[in-house]
């Protein structure tokens, strides 16, 4: 009777889709490997179901031999692709730190400078790279720019010390006048310097203007929550664009007059201060 066997054959993972694209000769190297150890199981199979006695045990020897050899074929291409893997990896960190480090460098050139006077030079000597990794990283200046100005306005936060209007504020509304004037002074200029850039180039007008947008919703919302509202009502949005307006403004001032901080409370404690608290004014 003969003894018939299914040869089994193994999967080859290091075809495309798996390994990485960048290490094509080890995916070569891994299917050559498979190939030779589905063909030696293959040969085995045959050598048990039809081989007997020293015949059967020298065949089996050389089957067993091969399969020895294409089972470390496999395991040193899958080594070589694991390398390969790791070598990618260390690319990646290098260049997602290259970027964190020019984002952080242009966020510092570009409020000390503006947009028109910080230049790409300028940008990749702080960060400590050639303007050759600059362009590697980003296209243009104008999309580093856009980048931290998206960065500083989501909460993205990719700077040390950077700041954010709704985490250095309450819900309380009288807070937020406080915290707009504890912003730190390069989000500030670094907001201005986005709304100017905006004014000088239409075609970013709509981009940039949704961080405007996203300042007043937010304002509005927690103004209408704090009187118990779901639902901000236009007085909340008129209210909130009236903070941010004083407070940017007296932002800007207070660092040419003492008597601005004073004026932008007054008036922003009459823009936030509910009914109640104008008849007790007035009674006053």
């Amino acid at each position: 009777m003969t003894n018939r066997r299914t040869a089994p054959t193994f999967e080859n993972h290091g075809g495309a889709g798996s390994a990485p694209e960048a290490a094509p000769a080890a995916n070569d190297d891994i299917r050559d490997a498979v190939r030779a150890l589905n063909e030696a199981v293959t040969r085995f199979s045959r050598a048990v179901g039809s081989a007997s006695g020293d015949a059967f045990g020298t065949s089996k020897s050389a089957v067993a031999a091969s399969l020895d050899q294409a089972a470390r074929d496999l395991a040193s291409a899958s080594r070589a692709v694991s390398g390969v893997s790791g070598k990618q990896d260390g690319r990646r960190r290098r260049s997602e730190e290259t970027r964190a480090r020019l984002l952080e460098a242009g966020r510092a050139i570009f409020a000390a400078q503006g947009y028109d006077g910080a230049s790409v030079s300028d940008i990749a000597q702080k960060a400590g790279y050639t303007k050759g990794a600059f362009y590697s990283s980003f296209p243009s200046k104008e999309a580093l720019f856009l980048e931290i100005v998206d960065r500083l306005d989501t909460g993205m936060r990719g700077f040390p010390g950077a700041g954010s209007l709704f985490a250095t504020t309450g819900t309380d509304p009288h807070d937020w006048v406080a915290g707009i004037q504890a912003l730190p002074a390069d989000d500030v200029l670094l907001h201005l310097e986005s709304w100017l850039y905006a004014m000088r180039h239409e075609d970013t007008r709509e981009k940039l203007s949704e961080s405007w947008h996203r300042w007043v919703a937010g304002i509005a919302l927690e103004t209408a929550r704090f009187e118990g509202r779901s639902e901000p009502t236009q007085e909340d949005f008129d209210t909130a664009f009236g903070v941010i307006a004083v407070g940017i403004f007296g932002r800007v001032s207070a660092s040419a007059s003492n008597e601005a901080g004073p004026m932008v409370e007054r008036v922003s404690q009459r823009l936030i201060s509910t009914p109640g608290e104008q008849q007790n004014s007035a009674d006053d």
